[in-house]
């Protein structure tokens, strides 16, 4: 089966809130769905120019102040057929874990314990601060309207990544235990 291309309907998702430019969209992209999906500007700008060919999203050309070029991209009907097409579909992958501290744990058998450790405790930090920057995420969605449903999902889709973070750290703790049983 054909992999979908995910970036095009993250693209068509947020033109279909807010006309934009590449920059606007990154921007976008790295404040409000960091916690589950990033793009980079090498991913964002060929699947820009692919929504315009296709006629899924238009593009207007300006000169800012500056006599800069501005593209700004806006969805078209067809965009906003496709993205309501897939936005109903059920079908969809396991997401991939890239992982980099179980990469290392995977290959250090020959590796001292108490280095796996040192590992697995700076790890503990960084799930810690990122569970602290997603609390405060929710805690300033929670405070504005949640009647709204982008306000809502966006609390769904960071609770989402709470937990996720908070089994991370139950698993540290195990692996913590299963390392120091065997020191």
């Amino acid at each position: 089966m054909k992999r979908k291309n995910k970036t095009q309907f993250v693209l068509l998702g947020i033109l279909a809130q807010k006309s934009s430019t590449g920059y606007d969209i990154k921007k976008y992209i790295d404040v409000s769905m960091s916690t589950f999906w990033n793009e980079s500007f090498g991913q964002l700008y060929p699947n820009l120019k692919e929504l315009v060919k296709q006629k899924l999203a238009t593009v207007n050309v300006s000169k800012t102040k500056s006599k800069q070029i501005q593209k700004t991209y806006s969805i078209t009907e067809e965009g906003k057929k496709l993205l309501r097409i897939w936005l109903n579909e059920i079908d969809y992958e396991m997401p991939l874990v890239r992982n980099e501290l179980l990469l290392k744990l995977f290959f250090s058998m020959g590796i001292d314990d108490t280095i796996i450790l040192n590992r697995i405790q700076h790890y503990k930090e960084l799930i810690l601060k990122h569970v602290e920057d997603l609390q405060a995420k929710a805690r300033k969605y929670r405070q504005s309207s949640l009647n709204s449903k982008i306000q809502r999902n966006w609390v769904l889709a960071i609770d989402h990544e709470i937990y996720i973070a908070e089994a991370q750290l139950r698993w540290i703790e195990q692996a913590n235990a299963m390392l120091e049983r065997t020191l």
